[in-house]
């Protein structure tokens, strides 16, 4: 399992700062399948923000592993993942093989002044992708609207990030698969994750 170091952390800490992106992945037969009311086509036109209405939260059963919490925002690890909190506070990784999911509390950056997709261009601009992914529809966690960028991140992965910005702190549930792991798998890990968000 992939620790997340120092660097992966600097990189997740600057969701909110501006940066460059890179260039457009191509296709991928991983990628293919129908996408759930939680995610859409990692093809489709980025979302204009003023006119897209967040997504039903997925009707599935909440993850059941150990819970993950950064100070008021937490998650349930699916089971038979592992957890590994490094000494931060603020930030957590959960993985199973190649796969891993973290889970992130900062100071908002943008003091509140950015909207919902400009939050989303400026993590897609700084996230740690060496190809990039979508911004996709946003979803409704925890009661909440987050935005959601999907599709393949590095040669070797597919990238599934959550985030949104509320009470003056900046959220992020950004996960990490292996591209080989067909859609429906991975699927069924965001949903039960996102549906065991809690922020409180």
């Amino acid at each position: 399992m992939r620790k997340l170091g120092p660097v992966a952390v600097l990189t997740l800490a600057l969701v909110l700062v501006s940066g460059c992106s890179d260039d457009e992945p191509s296709g991928d037969p991983g990628e293919s399948g129908s996408p759930s009311a939680s995610e859409s086509s990692p093809e489709a036109p980025e979302s204009s923000g003023a006119t897209e209405e967040p997504t039903e939260e997925p009707s599935v059963d909440p993850a059941e592993g150990e819970e993950v919490r950064v100070e008021r925002l937490a998650i349930r690890a699916p089971e038979g993942w592992t957890v590994t909190k490094e000494g931060d506070p603020y930030s957590a990784q959960i993985g199973k093989d190649i796969n891993a999911i973290y889970i992130q509390e900062l100071p908002d950056f943008g003091g509140g002044k950015l909207s919902l997709q400009e939050v989303a261009e400026t993590r897609l601009r700084n996230g740690p992708y060496l190809r990039e992914p979508k911004i996709v529809e946003p979803v409704t966690v925890a009661g909440q609207e987050w935005y959601h960028i999907s599709g393949r991140a590095t040669e070797t992965t597919y990238a599934e990030d959550f985030g949104t910005v509320a009470d003056g702190l900046a959220l992020l549930v950004a996960m990490s698969f292996d591209r080989k792991l067909p859609a429906d798998q991975r699927q069924a890990v965001v949903d039960e994750v996102l549906a065991s968000v809690t922020f409180e």
